[in-house]
């Protein structure tokens, strides 16, 4: 019977690290996709400010609301006392974001390659600071940035990359396109 009991602990302290880190990992995601959204940058910065007080909130916020249910489930009793319906259900969505976004997050990443066709690269990184006869850095704070050891700040990167493209209209055979990315100047 303690075997049992220690067994059955040690599935709902996992279980509850594992709503944790999907509560997390599903924020994550959210603020992903927010940020790769058409909407007003103002109105970005502040829907991510509210998303981030609610991913470091929530845990506290329900560990305090919902102590001696999750003192019990911690402990291996969760018949003790009923789980309210709401953090049933948010464990649910929490646990959900596993298969349907840490997976596949996991699957593509460029280590395994998956999708991926072989293409011809060049890379020239131009230090736009050197070109300037001006200073770049205007305000404190870029000022104190650009001194951070490792930063690309005045950094700009260009990569000119030959795409194959099934099915290619000859006419558009050797098609120029500039993408312009990761600005990150707000």
């Amino acid at each position: 019977m303690l075997l049992i009991a220690a067994a059955t602990s040690t599935v709902w302290r996992l279980l509850m690290l594992a709503v944790l880190l999907g509560h997390f990992g599903l924020m994550l995601s959210l603020y992903n996709r927010i940020n790769g959204v058409g909407m007003q940058r103002r109105r970005v910065k502040r829907l991510v400010k509210v998303m981030f007080l609610y991913t470091i909130v929530w845990p506290p916020t329900v560990a305090y609301l919902y102590g001696n249910v999750l003192a019990d489930l911690w402990h291996g009793r969760p018949e003790h006392v009923p789980i309210p319906i709401t953090l049933i259900g948010y464990s649910i969505v929490c646990l959900a974001a596993y298969p349907l976004l840490g997976i596949p997050w996991l699957v593509f990443r460029p280590i395994f390659g998956l999708e991926w066709v072989k293409v011809r690269k060049v890379s020239e990184v131009v230090p736009v600071q050197s070109m300037s006869p001006e200073p770049l850095a205007l305000s404190r704070k870029c000022r104190w940035e650009s001194r951070l050891p490792l930063n690309q700040l005045f950094e700009l990167s260009i990569d000119m990359i030959e795409l194959p493209v099934a099915g290619l209209p000859v006419a558009l055979d050797g098609y120029k396109v500039a993408q312009l990315s990761d600005i990150h100047l707000t």
